[in-house]
């Protein structure tokens, strides 16, 4: 029987336990694959550069062979993409282009701010070039046969462009995984109507699917569910036929709170309450056969718990290797007393003469979604413990989740 709280480790470890991957892979054009997830490794057929090629406007010569104590003819004239139509002649220079393709037999360019003409039109070398000077010799950047990018990579503009530059077009990626999400609480009014007495705005359902959207997820709105059982139950049921479902709200104790006995009864619930601020009430599980996250109605709250458990068990899904999160250590710049619970809270990384220390968002509590906006990342603080300005603090910056 597992217990009635679990630690975040607990938590964590046994959501992941009960998924397998079901993503299935699909044919993108690197017009569409940005922040797609690459299904297959990426190898490249050639080499870059394809040839040797000169770094700068210039001329090409034969640093070995060729006395610079005298004047050199101009023997031909290289562009950057044509190919040169003869070998260098013994004794002479090739004017060469930024990107240009080296002749046969030379070795080394010359900075045309190197050079003059004399009164005949040869070129004088004010500089004695080195052999390999200014080249970008052929495949010392990628190598026919090289991974470029593995299995599972997330498909940044600069790995987008670095396909291209091998010239692949198409790439193998994930299919995105497709999620059901409701917000619950009858107290909910939308952005843009007026707000009355005893309502607040709905922010969880933009708060998670933006963070859906940016992570890649196709999502699908389900609506505000009011507080009543049979309504959620039917709206989990037509959420069934997602990959995965996320609510907001309602799985605490409260005799208001329906999603968590709704899940119940058309699944299970394994566990719901973590060791954690801000969070606690996090649930998961199954509705039919669909995997199920319940995310607390409190948005930073929400905000927490998605990271934590909501986002590696998608990667799980979607076959992803799991995120390897390396938090940092820094000294804090404030006192805090913490309780019983694990606390995640929202800090920013502050630079005070040469000395990276954290700072708090002067406002922890799980409503004021305002500190998620102001911070870097979260300030891990085991519970029981008191901290001392100058106590080294586990920080997670946000952007380590982009993986």
């Amino acid at each position: 029987m597992q217990p009635t709280i679990l630690s975040v480790e607990q938590a964590q470890q046994q959501l992941l336990n009960q998924l397998t991957a079901i993503a299935t892979s699909e044919i993108c054009s690197l017009h569409l694959a940005t922040w797609r997830v690459l299904a297959e490794p990426i190898i490249s057929t050639v080499g870059i550069p394809i040839n040797h090629l000169s770094m700068m406007d210039g001329y090409a010569v034969n640093s070995q062979q060729t006395r610079f104590d005298l004047p050199l003819k101009v023997s031909q004239r290289i562009a950057a993409g044509e190919v040169p139509t003869e070998p260098l002649a013994m004794g002479t220079a090739a004017r060469i282009f930024t990107g240009a393709m080296l002749p046969e037999g030379a070795d080394a360019i010359v900075m045309q701010e190197q050079t003059e003409s004399d009164s005949d039109g040869n070129l004088i070398i004010k500089h004695i070039p080195q052999m390999g000077q200014h080249i970008r010799p052929a495949h010392s950047e990628i190598h026919p046969g090289q991974q470029l990018l593995a299995a599972g990579t997330r498909l940044s503009p600069q790995a987008i462009a670095l396909c291209a530059s091998v010239g692949i077009s198409q790439l193998t990626v994930y299919r995105p995984l497709t999620v059901g999400l409701l917000v619950t609480g009858s107290e909910l009014v939308e952005p843009g109507q007026p707000l009355t007495a005893g309502k607040t705005y709905n922010a969880n359902l933009y708060l998670i699917e933006s963070l859906l959207r940016s992570y890649g997820y196709e999502v699908t709105s389900l609506g505000v569910v009011a507080d009543d059982l049979a309504t959620t139950k039917q709206r989990l049921l037509d959420a069934a036929s997602f990959d995965a479902i996320i609510t907001t709200g309602g799985v605490s104790v409260g005799e208001e709170d329906h999603v968590r006995q709704a899940v119940s009864e058309l699944g299970q619930i394994d566990a719901w309450r973590v060791r954690m601020k801000p969070g606690k009430p996090f649930a998961f599980g199954q509705v039919k056969q669909t995997p199920y996250f319940g995310l607390p109605g409190n948005p930073v709250s929400a905000f927490a718990t998605f990271h934590l458990f909501v986002l590696p068990a998608l990667r799980r899904l979607q076959g992803l290797p799991d995120m390897l999160i390396e938090p940092e250590l820094i000294p804090a710049d404030f006192n805090i007393q913490i309780g019983d619970r694990r606390e995640y809270l929202r800090a920013k990384v502050v630079n005070h003469a040469g000395v990276r220390r954290l700072h708090l968002h002067p406002n922890q509590n799980s409503s004021v979604l305002a500190s998620t906006v102001w911070a870097d990342g979260f300030a891990v603080v085991p519970e029981s413990t008191q901290v001392n300005t100058g106590d080294m603090i586990t920080f997670i910056p946000f952007h380590l989740y982009r993986q």
